[in-house]
């Protein structure tokens, strides 16, 4: 996001306490100690990993083409570089360009303008018309960082606060599918709201039901 989205969410983490540590790379977690590459360790029993996603590569994909975080290196019409018929998209997908050396960002909204974009790909291959090259233009990317806090950014320009947060409010539930879900989603919202706590925020431990479906059927490893 933009440095004026980044400033704000960092002050506002730092405020309520957290140690914000960027440009770090994790090397090493042995249950006690997690160490980073620069040779910092952090002592801590708890370690939540959130840092995206990796794909996970089909069986006959060239390891050529697999790039980092395990995304399958593809053209600007999706096809998977070297192989023909084979396409992909979303988050598993790596298109770079020269305009976007770095790929498209893994978010939802690239990936449904790629679903359509490939359909009409495939659709004028059918057809033995040219199909069209896929450009993504942002309509912009929001967060929120706290209550009354979020942050927005929008092609030309950014602003943050709780106008923000409104915003992104507003937004997220017109994206969510049914009145039913928007329904839900905005119940839980306003009992978090007025309630001051969330529910997600608890770590609840595992029922006798759990521990001996566990044991029923363990994990493979």
């Amino acid at each position: 996001m933009s440095e004026k989205a980044r400033k704000y969410s960092r002050q506002y983490l730092e405020g309520l306490g957290v140690t914000v540590l960027t440009e770090r790379m994790v090397t090493d977690y042995d249950g006690r100690t997690l160490s980073l590459k620069d040779g910092m360790t952090i002592k801590t029993n708890l370690v939540v990993w959130s840092a995206g996603v990796i794909g996970n590569v089909p069986n006959g994909i060239p390891k050529e083409v697999v790039q980092r975080g395990a995304r399958i290196s593809v053209d600007e019409y999706h096809k998977v570089t070297g192989l023909d018929g084979v396409y992909a998209i979303g988050d598993i997908s790596s298109m770079v360009t020269d305009s976007n050396p770095r790929g498209y960002a893994q978010l939802g909204n690239v990936a449904m303008k790629q679903g359509a974009n490939l359909a009409n790909v495939l659709a004028a291959i059918e057809a033995g018309k040219e199909p069209k090259k896929f450009v993504y233009h942002s309509p912009g990317t929001m967060a929120t960082v706290g209550k009354w806090k979020a942050v927005v950014d929008l092609p030309g320009f950014s602003f943050t606060g709780p106008f923000a947060w409104l915003t992104w409010m507003l937004v997220h539930l017109f994206l969510v599918y049914t009145w039913r879900n928007r329904l839900v989603i905005f119940n839980n919202w306003m009992i978090s709201f007025f309630a001051n706590n969330s529910y997600l925020r608890q770590i609840l431990l595992a029922t006798k039901g759990d521990i001996e479906l566990a044991t029923k059927y363990p994990e493979e490893e």
